[in-house]
């Protein structure tokens, strides 16, 4: 997913009662903006935020959605419903996120992962 489908994502996810949290030691700064521009009400805490930090935001969220990087890995761990973004140069069996509240969305490139994908995947993570 590009930064203007996080936006959407953030920007719908707001519309139903949820604060979205941007969190991760290397959020690019124009993804950071992008997604700040679709949803001004979006906290910004990427690269202010420890790994006991990250794992307690993860512990309090109602979800967490982002690309394989640490802070998705300590998402999962903390028990936290995620939804991994994967592109065609990971491979999730490898290095993939364990958990009962995990999914995986894999695609060739992240850009042609749907927000509506997303969502979809998000509910089933609550049955």
């Amino acid at each position: 997913m590009a930064g203007g489908r996080y936006g959407e994502l953030a920007r719908t996810l707001t519309a139903s009662g949820q604060i979205p949290v941007i969190v991760g030691p290397d959020v690019p700064a124009e993804v950071v903006a992008t997604i700040m521009d679709f949803c001004p009400s979006a906290v910004d805490l990427s690269r202010r935020t420890t790994v006991n930090e990250t794992v307690f935001l993860a512990w309090a969220a109602t979800a967490a959605v982002g690309p394989d990087n640490g802070a998705m890995h300590l998402a999962a761990a903390a028990g936290c419903r995620t939804v991994v973004l994967y592109d065609g140069a990971s491979d999730p069996a490898l290095v993939g996120h364990r958990g009962g509240r995990v999914a995986i969305l894999r695609r060739p490139r992240l850009s042609e992962i749907s927000v509506g994908e997303v969502l979809v995947t998000l509910e089933t993570l609550k049955k």
